[in-house]
């Protein structure tokens, strides 16, 4: 696996081909699914149900962008509660320890990415997550 900085370029998807059942994808799935390119997602109707579906480097690209946006929320509550210590308590110790978080957060040029067209083992990362399926029913249409 290689981690490569992520890229300065706007990250926009487009709709790619959409299928009614199973079984328009089904014969011929790796022709199919091959219309299936970078920056494009085929949609798949399966009776009440929508299920997305997007190349390795996209899923990539997405899954770092939450974990920059979660990153990023974590570290506006630092600063935050940082903030409010700084209010509370006016001393120089506080006011040092928001300087230095401000800079910390400041510093960070760039989150690596997981290069897509490597395969990526979970068994080898460390998950914080009971192992369940519960992420299985998260919407995304």
């Amino acid at each position: 696996m290689t981690l490569a900085p992520r890229s300065n370029e706007p990250f926009t998807l487009h709709l790619g081909p959409v299928w009614e059942r199973f079984e328009d994808i089904r014969v011929g799935a790796a022709e199919k699914l091959s219309k299936i390119r970078n920056g494009t997602i085929g949609i798949l109707k399966l009776k009440q149900r929508q299920y997305r579906i997007l190349c390795e480097d996209d899923f990539q690209r997405l899954l770092g962008s939450a974990a920059d946006a979660e990153m990023l929320r974590r570290e506006v509550q630092l600063i935050i509660q940082a903030a409010e210590v700084v209010n509370e308590n006016n001393s120089d110790a506080s006011r040092k320890m928001l300087q230095m978080i401000a800079l910390q957060i400041s510093e960070k040029v760039y989150l690596p990415s997981i290069d897509g067209s490597q395969s990526f083992d979970l068994e080898k990362h460390d998950i914080d997550r009971e192992d369940d399926d519960s992420s299985l029913n998260m919407r995304l249409d």
